[in-house]
């Protein structure tokens, strides 16, 4: 016999979840790469309840396990070796935790409360070598 294993979870609102049976056994599986096909299915009508049909041909919803994985998937899909990428400065270490090692070269933005600093970051355009920094 096979023991019956329910998820119960409760926030700190009070509301509630139970995960049983097919759902929940199909959540603790390793899944397709870009998501649980249902968890897609919900996320993608909720993009369009919320903001229309705005996802450009081409281009799908992919869930990760954290910031770390879609960071890396990022990086995976756009960088080539000896690629110059600019980043905030200061920028998250977790960043410069996976882009080092990999020889990415880093090209600091300064930053203020708002994100980059359109003067600094127009400044580092101009000045940009694209035979020296990619």
């Amino acid at each position: 016999t096979h023991a019956r294993i329910h998820l119960y979870m409760q926030v700190r609102d009070g509301s509630s979840m139970t995960i049983d049976g097919a759902a929940l056994e199909s959540s603790l599986q390793y899944s397709n790469t870009p998501g649980l096909p249902g968890l897609l299915e919900h996320l993608t009508n909720l993009q369009i309840a919320e903001h229309g049909n705005v996802q450009p041909d081409g281009t799908a919803i992919s869930v990760t396990t954290g910031s770390q994985d879609a960071l890396a998937k990022a990086f995976d899909a756009l960088l080539e070796p000896g690629d110059t990428l600019m980043v905030e400065a200061p920028t998250y270490s977790g960043s410069l935790a996976y882009l080092q090692p990999i020889g990415c070269g880093l090209q600091g933005v300064e930053c203020d409360e708002h994100g980059m600093m359109p003067d600094d970051l127009r400044r580092q355009l101009e000045e940009w070598d694209v035979q020296a920094q990619g």
